[in-house]
């Protein structure tokens, strides 16, 4: 569980934190969610309402599942489910006999104790609490002989409303993990099955509680701010585990754009012909394809059409008036004037420039065209009321 590449998860809980205890419906998810890629599954032993002996026999059968799976499986710890199951920070036995993967470890525990249970014999992964580590902390943590390779970190979800992360906030904290090579989990709240008490959804960042999955995991996309994504609230539909799972394990981040008038047969295979990858060395006033230059050696030459004003947002694919660089798309990150060597060819709606500000260097992203686009999200599955579909369909304070 040391490694940095992405992938998907979702979260069950004893009693689903909502009053029902449906043990059979929980392993249905597991297994439905596992046939889409999905290997990681959060769960808690320390559920405020719940004494924690009594979800041990649960998770029991939930990491029993997942094995067969190949699903690693985390639990939230505190000192008193550490009490109620009898482990200690030198004795993480009894948890490891629950068939957990790893531990993450929300409060009540001195950085020592943190340490030597990275050092223990089990082979629980630590997971830390992504949204409070600093860097301070971090430096003494290694000074004290942590094994990093066995430490993860995962961030809050946060069921009040207004109380979520910044997405600035969390894309630092992921700055400060790497450094020291610690992967980072987040939360995204799912439109249906919404977890009790309040029924507002359980996302890291506060903008994503009401937006389309697709726009939410994009933005991690973008910025690179999460190795892990994973469902807070239990039971997401169909829908949402397909889009999530094609999303962040495809890699690339859908911009939607509307064309200019008469864009070339030559110019539409540019835009749509596969991934773009905006480059290394970002620049500054545009976002640079370095995958779109190659088709200047192997296709018909780009003649000068549309050389029009670039306003920001501007998709632009440079003509062979530009000598070695026909054939190269760009997005304007600024307003840019007419230049006889570049030719207009669509822009990204509206809805996408926050998207598009946040997208970093070689990240991953493909056109999607706005004039014959629906909803990668796709419909509501049937259980999800009339505020879930609100969520799925984006129509409650998207971005």
């Amino acid at each position: 569980m040391s490694d940095l590449s992405r992938s998907v998860g979702i979260s069950v809980y004893p009693g689903q934190g909502c009053g029902s205890s449906d043990l059979g419906r929980a392993v249905e998810y597991v297994a439905a969610a596992s046939r889409l890629g999905y290997r990681k599954v959060f769960t808690s032993l320390h559920i405020t309402e719940q004494d924690p002996s009594e979800g041990a026999g649960f998770i029991g059968e939930i990491t029993s599942a997942c094995r067969g799976l190949g699903l690693d499986v985390v639990a939230d710890v505190s000192p008193r489910a550490f009490e109620a199951m009898g482990a200690t920070p030198t004795d993480l036995g009894p948890l490891a006999a629950l068939g957990l993967s790893g531990i993450r470890l929300d409060f009540g525990y001195g950085i020592d104790e943190i340490s030597a249970m990275t050092r223990g014999a089990s082979a629980l992964a630590i997971v830390l609490n992504a949204s409070t580590v600093d860097e301070k902390w971090l430096s003494s943590f290694a000074a004290r002989g942590a094994d990093l390779s066995r430490v993860q970190a995962c961030h809050n979800y946060y069921p009040r409303p207004e109380t979520g992360l910044s997405m600035d906030f969390v894309v630092a904290k992921a700055g400060l993990l790497r450094r020291y090579g610690i992967p980072v989990w987040a939360f995204l709240p799912s439109g249906c099955g919404r977890r009790g008490p309040l029924h507002e959804g359980l996302p890291t960042v506060e903008q994503h509680r009401w937006s389309l999955i697709s726009a939410s995991a994009s933005a991690y996309l973008a910025t690179g701010a999460a190795d892990v994504l994973l469902f807070g609230d239990p039971f997401a539909s169909t829908e949402e585990l397909g889009v999530l799972s094609r999303l962040w394990l495809g890699g690339s981040i859908p911009l939607r754009v509307r064309l200019a008038p008469g864009v070339t047969e030559e110019e539409r295979a540019i835009v749509f012909g596969g991934r773009h990858r905006n480059r290394t060395d970002a620049a500054e006033l545009a976002v640079r394809s370095s995958t779109s230059r190659g088709y200047a050696g192997k296709g018909p030459a780009i003649g000068p059409r549309m050389c029009a004003a670039r306003p920001a947002f501007t998709v632009t694919i440079d003509n062979h008036l530009y000598l070695r660089y026909s054939g190269e798309l760009q997005i304007t990150a600024a307003d840019l004037p007419p230049d006889t060597r570049v030719n207009v060819v669509g822009r990204v709606v509206e809805e996408d420039w926050d998207l598009l500000r946040m997208l970093g260097p070689d990240a991953e992203f493909h056109f999607v065209d706005a004039d014959h686009w629906a909803s990668a999200d796709g419909a509501p599955a049937d259980e999800c009321d009339e505020r879930a579909a609100r969520a799925v369909g984006g129509t409650k304070g998207g971005s």
